[in-house]
């Protein structure tokens, strides 16, 4: 299947419109009595095949070996392909009444190569298109934010969660916290990744707002024009954590209940005086409390704090959470 999704089967647009132009370049110029197309498609070795008459195509449909030769004189074919993606062969036919006439040659081969380089074009079109549109539809629903980042940071494309996310730190000044306890912009430490030579290919990152993201990177490259590389970017936020599920590493590190209740609002995001008003203390006292666990965890910062108590094992569930 993943053959199938990343490289569609080229010319399966509704009633092949693409070939519409060329077949009525063709009927205009030569007047076939009919149309065929026939292709291996290479990412998947198989044969395809579509016709046209009365004005009509047929489905693209697999077949297994190629048609009986055509009567002599009754038949123009021309070769394409492009590379890694078909190669194929254009036949105009005529009934026996009307073989083609040596002016009709003529014409033909003043216009194979560019019939030849047309059809090349369209079959890449067609697969890019389709791939796009089935890889973006994938994403968006994905149950993770999905972000797409060009070599200088420009997003390309995000799809809702991702917006959701982004949105989020704008509202809520959600940050990435380093090792030294400083506080990054979440976007800002993306755009940095992306830029890298050589990114993370997964990277766990702790939230200010005591969640954690672990985000995976994929690059992806043109061959032919490495400046035009894009980096994916997929993010997959963890749940909050929460002081019942550090509870033991607290109790053996003597942070009393009150600190523990402390540690609770700081870990669901609340500003010191939010927690002082939930717990009915003043925001000084909130403030003497920070300060002794911060001596007890060895850490200097809020986002010291989460980021210790991220890494600390999980251990059994508690019965409820602190409040």
């Amino acid at each position: 299947m993943a053959g199938i999704l990343l490289d569609p089967i080229p010319f399966q647009t509704r009633e092949a419109e693409r070939l519409e132009p060329l077949a009525i370049l063709l009927e205009a110029a030569l007047q076939p009595d009919g149309i065929e197309i026939e292709f291996v498609f290479l990412p998947e070795g198989r044969r395809f095949r579509t016709t046209r008459a009365a004005q009509r195509w047929s489905p693209v449909r697999p077949v297994k070996t190629s048609p009986a030769p055509r009567p002599a004189g009754l038949s123009l074919t021309l070769n394409f392909g492009k590379s890694s993606l078909l190669e194929g062969t254009l036949t105009l036919l005529r009934r026996k009444h009307r073989p083609w006439t040596d002016a009709e040659h003529v014409r033909f081969n003043i216009l194979r190569s560019l019939v030849a380089q047309h059809l090349a074009t369209l079959a890449e079109l067609d697969t890019t298109l389709s791939s796009r549109v089935w890889l973006v539809t994938a994403i968006e629903h994905s149950s993770s934010a999905v972000l797409v980042l060009d070599s200088r940071g420009s997003i390309l494309f995000a799809n809702d969660r991702a917006d959701d996310l982004l949105s989020r730190q704008t509202e809520e000044g959600l940050s990435v916290i380093t090792e030294d306890g400083r506080t990054t912009p979440l976007l800002s430490v993306l755009i940095r990744l992306a830029a890298m030579v050589s990114p993370p290919e997964r990277l766990p990152l702790v939230i200010s707002n005591g969640r954690a993201v672990e985000v995976s990177m994929h690059l992806s490259a043109s061959p032919d024009d490495p400046a035009a590389r894009v980096c994916v970017v997929t993010l997959t936020e963890r749940e909050a954590l929460s002081v019942s599920d550090v509870r033991l590493y607290l109790e053996k590190r003597g942070i009393s209940s009150r600190e523990a209740e402390v540690v609770d609002g700081v870990l669901r995001g609340l500003r010191n005086a939010e927690i002082a008003r939930e717990l009915f203390i003043c925001e000084y006292t909130v403030k003497d409390h920070l300060k002794r666990v911060f001596a007890k965890l060895g850490v200097s910062s809020r986002g010291g704090l989460v980021q210790a108590l991220r890494a600390v094992p999980a251990g059994p569930p508690a019965p409820s959470r602190v409040s």
